[in-house]
C-alpha cells in the first residue's frame, strides 16, 4: 500500500503567503486609481521615465529655453479719427449785450432778471461744461446748462457783488459783465 504524504501545516502557510505575494501589488494596481491619488502627491521618482507624453504634461510648467523674440509683425489699421471739439465764447455785458467782437459759437445774450443772463450757443449743450468771470470785480456763477426745452442749447448765469469773496447769497445778487467759455 501506498502512502501518502502529510502536509505540513508550515507548508500550507508558506504557500498561502506565496500566492498572497504575487496577487497583492496585481490587486492593488487595479484598486488605486488616479482619482483616489490626493492631488500634488506624486513626485517624479513615483513616474517611470518615458511613460508620459505631451499630451499629459502643461507646457506652460516647462523650463524650456527661449529662442529670440522674432520681429515686429506689421502695424495695424489707423482708428477713427474722434470727434473735434468744440469751444464757444462771448463776452456780455451788465445790460445783457452780446459783445459780438469777443465771441465766437454764440447766438444771443439776454439779461433774464437782476444778476440773472442766459447765453445762447450755436449748436447744442449736450454734454458741455462751461466755467465763467466778470468783467469787474464781482464772482461769475454757471447755473445750469440746458439741453431741453425752449431754453434748449444755453447757459444760465448768475453774477454776483464781491462782499467776502465767497459768498453766493441772494442779497449780492448784482448786474455784472462777464464772460464765458462752453466746451463740448
Amino acid at each position: 500500500m501506498r502512502r501518502i504524504a502529510s502536509v505540513r501545516p508550515a507548508t500550507i502557510v508558506a504557500v498561502l503567503a506565496l500566492v498572497v505575494a504575487c496577487t497583492g501589488s496585481a490587486w492593488a494596481g487595479s484598486k488605486i486609481t488616479g482619482k483616489k491619488v490626493k492631488d500634488s502627491s506624486l513626485t517624479s521618482k513615483d513616474i517611470k521615465d518615458n511613460s508620459l507624453t505631451g499630451a499629459d504634461v502643461n507646457e506652460g510648467t516647462l523650463d524650456l529655453p527661449k529662442g529670440p523674440q522674432g520681429a515686429q509683425g506689421p502695424a495695424g489699421p489707423a482708428g477713427a479719427a474722434g470727434a473735434d471739439a468744440v469751444s464757444y465764447y462771448a463776452e456780455v455785458d451788465a445790460d445783457g449785450n452780446l459783445v459780438a467782437a469777443r465771441s465766437s459759437g454764440i447766438a444771443s445774450a439776454s439779461r433774464t432778471g437782476t444778476g440773472a443772463y442766459r447765453v445762447y450757443i450755436n449748436g447744442s449743450t449736450a454734454g458741455c461744461n462751461a466755467v465763467g468771470s466778470t468783467t469787474s470785480a464781482g464772482i461769475v456763477r454757471v447755473r445750469a446748462i440746458d439741453n431741453t426745452g425752449e431754453n434748449a442749447n444755453s447757459v444760465l448765469i448768475n453774477t454776483y457783488s464781491l462782499v467776502d469773496g465767497s459768498s453766493f447769497t441772494t442779497n449780492t445778487v448784482q448786474d455784472r459783465g462777464f464772460m464765458v467759455h462752453i466746451a463740448c
